[in-house]
């Protein structure tokens, strides 16, 4: 197992032959794949520059959730102080309200 990284193993993209020929060029992670130079992905048979592409990709995307779960994060505090100071205010209208009769 990789010491860091998602393991090939573990990627649902690649078939059991792909894994087996990646893992023969000495390539353990997704992100080992993604950073391959040209040089060496011949290493990895025919297929090579897609299966980076596609390594490539999938990282992108998962840290692209990545930064939608932070902004998420963010707006469901933002709507939850935002509702505690509706209901402050709400409650200062009304005492403002009673004594105003």
């Amino acid at each position: 197992m990789p010491v860091s990284g998602t393991a090939l193993k573990a990627w649902p993209v690649l078939s059991p032959a792909q894994i087996k020929m990646i893992l023969s060029a000495g390539i353990l992670t997704v992100e080992d794949l993604a950073g391959l130079p040209d040089s060496d992905l011949p290493a990895i048979g025919i297929g090579g520059l897609s299966l980076r592409d596609k390594a490539r990709a999938w990282l992108s995307a998962a840290e692209d959730k990545g930064k939608l779960a932070e902004e998420n994060a963010a707006l469901k505090l933002q709507v939850t102080t935002l509702s505690e100071q509706v209901t402050t205010l709400a409650a200062e209208f009304a005492k403002m309200k009673a004594t105003a009769k």
